[in-house]
């Protein structure tokens, strides 16, 4: 490990807005919610705080756009101790999600991109200096691949361990896979994985056939999460 910093989130920035309900519309139906919430998120931010209120130290990309979501996104940085100076206003609106939890716990997410999708590779190799110095880059599907693959390209040129969150899930690029070292996938995404890969389900024992496949390829260490029966390593 070449770096000695904290982590270096490639961060996805919304606004998150969050109902629930005692169970999911169906087509076409509305139901009423028992409580609205709505607070900054997004993957990568939610990385980035969390790792924040750990200790670490955190750097990092993130994109808002030139609204009045984005000067809430710069507050909430603030108030958890990030610093602003890592927020780039870019073109597009700040991104934004809205979730629904039903009684049991289970989401239903849509989240648009906004400002996210603009983060590029360029972005990427203005950070290289402080990507090199990090402990370890993150990276989740909240934003596209031109700026994740060129900052895992960067890293592991760096010697600096790489982690993809592939949510939500799209085909993952070749180019992103060899250049990551941990994959942390929840079973659905995994199911999804494994057949892009020619694997067929990933769901009971069919989680081994794809450690097996990655670890002959690609990653070095692959967790698969079960929300609340735990998670696999």
């Amino acid at each position: 490990m070449k770096g000695s910093g904290g982590i270096f989130v490639v961060g996805s920035m919304v606004m998150a807005c969050c109902a629930r309900v005692d169970s999911a519309p169906e087509a076409g139906e509305s139901v009423r919610a028992t409580a609205f919430q709505a607070e900054p998120g997004g993957k990568g931010f939610n990385v980035a705080v969390a790792a924040r209120r750990l200790g670490l130290a955190v750097d990092g990309l993130f994109a808002v756009g030139p609204d009045a979501f984005g000067l809430l996104a710069s507050q909430a940085f603030a108030a958890q101790g990030l610093s602003p100076a890592l927020l780039l206003t870019l073109p597009g609106g700040t991104g934004a999600g809205i979730g629904l939890i039903d009684r049991d716990g289970e989401n239903r997410i849509a989240v648009y991109p906004g400002a996210n999708d603009a983060l590029d590779a360029g972005h990427a190799a203005a950070a290289a200096d402080r990507i090199a110095a990090s402990a370890f880059v993150t990276a989740q599907f909240e934003v596209g691949d031109a700026v994740i693959g060129a900052t895992f390209s960067l890293a592991r040129a760096a010697g600096v361990p790489t982690v993809l969150n592939p949510s939500p899930f799209r085909p993952i690029a070749e180019g992103i896979l060899g250049a990551t070292d941990m994959l942390v996938v929840n079973a659905r995404e995994a199911a999804a994985l494994a057949a892009t890969l020619g694997l067929g389900s990933a769901e009971g024992a069919q989680a081994d056939a794809l450690a097996a496949a990655l670890f002959g390829r690609w990653v070095s260490l692959l967790v698969v999460t079960h929300g609340a029966g735990g998670a696999m390593l």
